[in-house]
């Protein structure tokens, strides 16, 4: 079962630009990965560039086939058209954006701060994101 999520970056002027997630959007993978993976502004912009995601990690392709490590599993690899990044004017109207895709979790990445925080989107708070001890 999916457990949908947005993925974002805050802009300068307060904007969020994002992605749909689709599977695995707990904390204690999505969350994860993404303070693992995704930790730069640079790294982030990238994720997002790629378009709507599937699976943040994965070694498998859309035919099934293995590939040697993991990659990030984007729809647009697929053939889907319609899977760019959309972007909300401030974290209300993202927080919004994700409810409409029946997100459970939005991850906003702020680039000054270099950090990741991560929402619930049944109580819109703020929860913590797993760390491997």
């Amino acid at each position: 079962m999916a457990t949908r999520y947005r993925v974002g970056i805050l802009q300068e002027d307060g904007a969020i630009k994002s992605v749909y997630g689709h599977w695995d959007g707990y904390p204690e993978s999505a969350g994860k990965i993404l303070t693992k993976k995704f930790n730069t502004k640079e790294k982030v912009e990238e994720l997002i560039a790629g378009g709507d995601i599937s699976c943040l990690e994965t070694d498998t392709d859309w035919k099934g086939n293995r590939r040697e490590g993991t990659f990030t599993l984007y729809y647009k690899d697929r053939g889907d058209l319609d899977c760019g990044s959309l972007t909300s004017e401030d974290d209300f109207n993202y927080f919004q954006l994700t409810r409409n895709c029946d997100g459970e979790f939005a991850y906003l990445f702020d680039p000054g701060a270099q950090t990741w925080e991560c929402f619930n989107m049944h109580s819109a708070v703020s929860v913590p994101i797993p760390t491997d001890s």
